[in-house]
């Protein structure tokens, strides 16, 4: 074999071995599913978990914003010390979860601080 060869070799296994682990660290358990926080908000209330998804409709009041986050498994209400992102783009959003307040069969269940355009 060829040193070109050889290098074009070590080449595409560094690109495999990178595209993989970038692949790896995107659609691993790094985010939880918004649908099994649904599921079972009790488990959940008081633990920090990572969410993606689409903003939807929200709302900002000095400074501090809530919005709806859907990430194809469910939607939940986010509250934050930020303002909300504009509807419809891709956020990563990171907090703890708390049942802040139950109307009917709809609870508001997140308060996450870290919101990142995903």
């Amino acid at each position: 074999m060829s040193a070109m060869r050889k290098v074009l070799l070590v080449a595409l296994l560094v690109g495999l071995a990178v595209g993989g682990a970038w692949a790896w660290y995107q659609f691993s358990g790094r985010f939880t599913s918004i649908g099994k926080i649904l599921e079972d908000p009790r488990e959940y209330t008081g633990r920090e978990v990572t969410i993606k998804g689409k903003a939807g409709e929200g709302f900002t009041v000095l400074g501090h914003g809530g919005f709806e986050v859907d990430d194809g498994t469910g939607a939940i209400q986010v509250v934050t010390t930020r303002g909300a992102p504009p509807a419809g783009k891709q956020v990563v959003v990171t907090g703890v979860v708390q049942d802040l307040m139950t109307i009917g069969t709809t609870s508001a269940v997140a308060s996450f601080e870290s919101v990142e355009d995903g």
